[in-house]
Formats: structure tokens, C-alpha cells, sequence
């Protein structure tokens, strides 16, 4: 439930890492490509209604974008699920931190 809405993308992971007491660089870099995913989601959202009307696509078009971008969402958490699980770090992640 937590990839359809973005911005518990972000707050979730924030709430858990203040509730664990887990300040750590691992944490940290979780929010941090959380919170650059959503911003990223949210401008290819926004862009995808305007190239929609550019392109003279119908409504589909839009559904199949929030669609692609539920799932890179999902893929990218079970990616570095199982990366952290496996190998204690993360396999996608950022070079710099936000947070």
C-alpha cells in the first residue's frame, strides 16, 4: 500500500528509524533515495500529462506511467531488501546523502 502513496515513501522509513533509534548511514540512505525517488516520481508524473496531451494519447497512456512507476518503486525496495539480507547493504542506492 505504501508505493501508491508517495509521500509515505518517505514517512515510513522516517517514522521506523525514529522508533529503532537506528541513525545509521544505512537509514540514512534509504529516506535519502526515497525521498529522490518521489521527487523524481512525482516530476515523470507531471511530465506525462503534459506529453499525453502533446502526443494526443488518451488516459491510458497516464495509467500505464503510474503504473511503471508503482513498480520500479516496488522493485527497487525488494532489491535492496534482499541486498540487505544478503550482503548488509544496499544494491540501488544514491552516492550522496539528503538526510
Amino acid at each position: 500500500m505504501v508505493t501508491f502513496l508517495p509521500s509515505a515513501n518517505i514517512v515510513l522509513p522516517l517514522v521506523i528509524m525514529f522508533l529503532v533509534k537506528q541513525f545509521n548511514p544505512l537509514t540514512r540512505q534509504i529516506v535519502s533515495l526515497q525521498i529522490v525517488y518521489t521527487i523524481v516520481a512525482i516530476i515523470t508524473f507531471k511530465l506525462s500529462i503534459f506529453l499525453k496531451k502533446w502526443i494526443g494519447a488518451g488516459n491510458e497512456f497516464t495509467i500505464l506511467v503510474m503504473i511503471m512507476l508503482v513498480l520500479i518503486n516496488v522493485f527497487i525496495i525488494l532489491r535492496n531488501t534482499a541486498a540487505i539480507d544478503k550482503q548488509k547493504k544496499l544494491r540501488i542506492h544514491l552516492r550522496f546523502n539528503v538526510i
